[in-house]
């Protein structure tokens, strides 16, 4: 599928990473939290799989670093053109969010997103954590935009949501109510601890659910790591212990 993507973490098995570059594996493009490439596929062109670069938290709301870095990635011939804002800005560090405020991310979204999308990159909104708390965080934010006389515009909802096909169902639908008409990313997504084959059933339904729905433009599954490693259950992951593919690793690499 061309909407299909990867998660690229960082491991204690940075050999596993070759796994999922694969020629004619499915993979069109990936994300890794961060501003740079993944160093094992930095040779990689974003025609083989497309990079898009994340600004992950706030330290600075007067700074405009994200914006430099990925003009200079553009201007070095790397053909940047989907950003990702904010990692679960609504969730504090101790439980890996990005904590930041509604009011600091608009001021830096304002001096990072706004200058890309006049330069055509498409750009995501904040993904926030999947439940009323997350909107409640997105509609502080875009008050705070308001306010800074900017609108934030995103091109697409970024979304993270973990649980069954109906959970994931329910909360497409509550998206597509509060923001109708805009493209959704699902960046992360999986079925967590949950026995093997609930595990594997719920996968391809979800695939299948994203696959036939014209609304959602790409997803990733959150997965990329061997269960050992895995903060979602022994069972959700592409690799097991010994970094072999699973059955969902094969099926969603296009095995």
């Amino acid at each position: 599928s061309p909407k299909r993507g990867l998660v690229s973490v960082e491991t204690n098995n940075p050999q596993d990473e070759s796994l999922f570059v694969k020629p004619n594996n499915g993979i069109t493009w990936y994300w890794n939290y961060g501003i740079s490439p993944t160093p094992a596929y930095i040779n990689i062109t974003q025609s083989e799989m497309e990079f898009v670069p994340m600004l992950w938290g706030v330290s600075n709301t007067t700074g405009s670093s994200f914006l430099k870095n990925v003009t200079s990635m553009i201007e070095k011939g790397r053909n940047i053109s989907h950003v990702m804002s904010f990692n679960e800005p609504d969730v504090n560090f101790t439980a890996k969010g990005s904590q930041v405020s509604p009011d600091a991310a608009a001021a830096s979204w304002i001096l990072n997103f706004d200058p890309l999308r006049k330069m055509g990159v498409k750009v995501g909104a904040p993904v926030v954590y999947a439940n009323e708390t997350g909107f409640t965080w997105l509609e502080k934010f875009y008050a705070a935009c308001e306010l800074r006389k900017s609108k934030c515009t995103a091109d697409f909802m970024n979304i993270h949501v973990f649980g069954n096909v109906s959970v994931i169902e329910e909360y497409l639908a509550l998206y597509k109510k509060k923001y109708p008409g805009i493209l959704l990313w699902i960046s992360e997504f999986a079925l967590d601890y949950s026995p093997v084959l609930t595990t594997e059933a719920n996968f391809n339904q979800t695939i299948a659910l994203f696959d036939n729905d014209t609304s959602i433009e790409r997803y990733s599954y959150f997965g990329s790591f061997r269960s050992s490693d895995s903060g979602v259950g022994w069972n959700a992951t592409m690799l097991d212990t010994m970094g072999d593919l699973t059955n969902i690793g094969s099926w969603y690499l296009g095995g």
